[in-house]
């Protein structure tokens, strides 16, 4: 196969000009350019300039997040600017440019010592990633072929550089331009190209040289705005005035001006439905569409294989998180999953609804009340099933299997079920820790387990605990230490405890502290200024601004005489 290099030259006649390579500077002498060699295939051999890799390695992803000023490894990430690609013969002669600036600065091996890499290990490798939409690998974003660019301008814009447009190709793994770099713009997926031409290029352009330098008729229709090749490159769609969309594989939509038509990528007709309009949601698959019956405007889903999900029944359909907020010709909310599914019906009459974190669809509905009418809560699993009622002032967020509710001023625990764990009697529910919840009723403090069962009963003034050991204190200036594992109860009369994770407690008095045991007896009396928490079964004490380590056994196992700590890697006390 001939290399295709008269169509490089193009654009000359339509009274355009292509910038030079090297008139747009590129310092390339900062770094060397990562640069990647293809075999030779029919006496040429592709070049790869990977000015992707240069912009990460230039830092521009951290420009990017943090922005300093723009640059040319910025922009060649940030706009995914294609790398640039050189042809050369046997001889190390260059023999096509598309998108190298200043190409006497680079070095590049000789033909005969450079390491090659196969095309086909570099299409499926995978781009740097950088950016999210860059972690593909190559063929899912090119196809079999390398995108090109090229510089345009009309003669208007020639002392204009900045008003320039890029224009793209692709090239072959052979160095062929099978996609001339005449378009604005190349989207490639399943296996087929929608291009934007720049239709500028050809206003006045009937004649058009071929391959063997003869003219030859152009058909007017490859030049009209958008086409479609497909994988191997081939021209299936040759032209169309309207905005072509992609849906899926082989099927795309003509948009014009209130009428949606879809096709293949043949231009043959797959729809006899002809919409007003289509639009993409970010969160589903799913197509929203809209038609007029009786002069109203309504709305449907429909999938990328052109079947109604819904019929046109809703008024308005709305993304939000996981699904489709929906309202009926009456004004009434509904919600639709993913799947065009509805899981809160209009008879609900629900006046909003949210898609929680936990999975859960939260929605609220007008009770009456003794004077007058209040907004409650209700919950909706993802199947539908209403697992709790709109019953309820506040549902919060299932942490596990529970969530707290609360109705009438009062809160209570729930299962996922929506059964109830325990009765709704608390002033108000703490956070859940690993084994207990914290309760208040009466101003008064107590324990429950995940389960919902009473640990301790709310009659104290506090509660603390770390795992199985629990202190507490009521208005009797009674304390006591629970041991849950032995089921002994211990009571003491050293005030509220600062427990640590070992099981001992520092307590204070007159201004000083002192160690209690794990069943309230003493074991070091107060006498310390301050007290540390224990790590690794060592802790701090400071006398007269001293420092000194007590261990688990109420011993003195550094003297109290240093003048500061710092912590070990394992986050030991180390004494200097």
């Amino acid at each position: 196969m001939k290399l295709i290099l008269c169509l490089f030259l193009l654009p000359f006649t339509c009274a355009a000009q292509l910038f030079q390579v090297d008139s747009k500077p590129f310092h390339l002498t900062q770094v060397s350019l990562p640069i990647n060699y293809f075999p030779f295939y029919h006496g040429v051999q592709i070049i790869e300039v990977d000015y992707y890799a240069q912009s990460l390695e230039q830092g521009a992803l951290n420009d990017l997040m943090y922005p300093r000023g723009g640059s040319s490894y910025h922009d060649a990430m940030l706009y995914d600017r294609p790398n640039g690609y050189l042809v050369r013969n046997h001889k190390g002669e260059i023999i096509a440019n598309y998108g190298v600036p200043n190409l006497q600065n680079l070095k590049l091996s000789s033909p005969d010592s450079c390491v090659i890499k196969t095309h086909l290990d570099h299409l499926n490798s995978t781009r740097h990633p950088g950016l999210h939409d860059n972690q593909n690998v190559r063929k899912n974003q090119n196809g079999y072929g390398y995108r090109i660019s090229r510089i345009f301008a009309t003669e208007r814009q020639t002392d204009l550089p900045e008003r320039v447009t890029s224009l793209y190709g692709i090239m072959d793994t052979l160095g062929n331009i099978v996609i001339p770099m005449d378009h604005e713009s190349i989207d490639y997926a399943h296996e087929e190209y929608l291009v934007q031409r720049a239709t500028q290029l050809f206003s006045n352009l009937d004649i058009q040289p071929n391959r063997n330098g003869s003219s030859q008729k152009m058909d007017k229709t490859q030049h009209k705005p958008y086409g479609i090749y497909d994988s191997a490159f081939q021209l299936t769609m040759p032209g169309s005035d309207v905005y072509l969309k992609r849906i899926s594989k082989n099927r795309y939509a003509a948009l014009s001006q209130g009428c949606v038509t879809f096709m293949d990528r043949f231009g043959n007709l797959l729809h006899e439905n002809n919409y007003y309009s289509i639009y993409d949601t970010n969160v589903s698959d799913l197509l929203i569409y809209n038609e007029y019956k009786n002069g109203e405007s309504l709305h449907g889903l429909i999938s990328r294989q052109l079947e109604e999900v819904t019929p046109p029944i809703f008024t308005s359909i709305s993304p939000i998180q996981n699904g489709f907020m929906v309202r009926d010709q009456e004004k009434r909310n509904g919600y639709l999953n993913k799947q065009g599914k509805q899981l809160v019906p209009f008879e609900l009459e629900a006046v909003s609804i949210d898609y929680r974190r936990d999975g859960f669809i939260l929605f609220t509905q007008y009770l009456d009340v003794p004077n007058g009418k209040m907004l409650h809560s209700g919950l909706i699993d993802s199947t539908g099933n209403v697992v709790l009622p709109a019953e309820y002032w506040i549902i919060l967020n299932f942490q596990g299997e529970i969530a707290s509710v609360k109705t009438s001023n009062k809160w209570g625990l729930v299962n996922r079920s929506g059964e109830a764990l325990c009765p709704l009697i608390y002033d108000a529910i703490g956070a859940y820790h690993r084994n207990f919840i914290e309760v208040t009723k009466n101003g008064k403090h107590g324990l429950l387990d995940r389960s919902g069962k009473i640990i301790l009963e709310p009659d104290f003034t506090y509660v603390l605990w770390i795992d199985s050991i629990i202190h507490c204190g009521n208005d009797q200036s009674e304390n006591f230490i629970y041991d849950l594992r032995s089921g002994e109860r211990y009571k003491h009369s050293f005030g509220k405890l600062f427990p640590q994770k070992n099981g001992l407690s520092f307590y204070k008095k007159n201004d000083k502290f002192g160690l209690v045991n794990t069943h309230g007896k003493l074991m070091i009396p107060a006498q310390f200024d301050k007290v540390y928490e224990f790590r690794n079964n060592r802790a701090l004490v400071v006398l007269n601004d001293q420092f000194g380590l007590l261990n688990e056994h109420g011993k003195i196992v550094q003297a109290i005489k240093y003048e500061s700590y710092s912590y070990d890697n394992d986050g030991n006390y180390i004494l200097k």
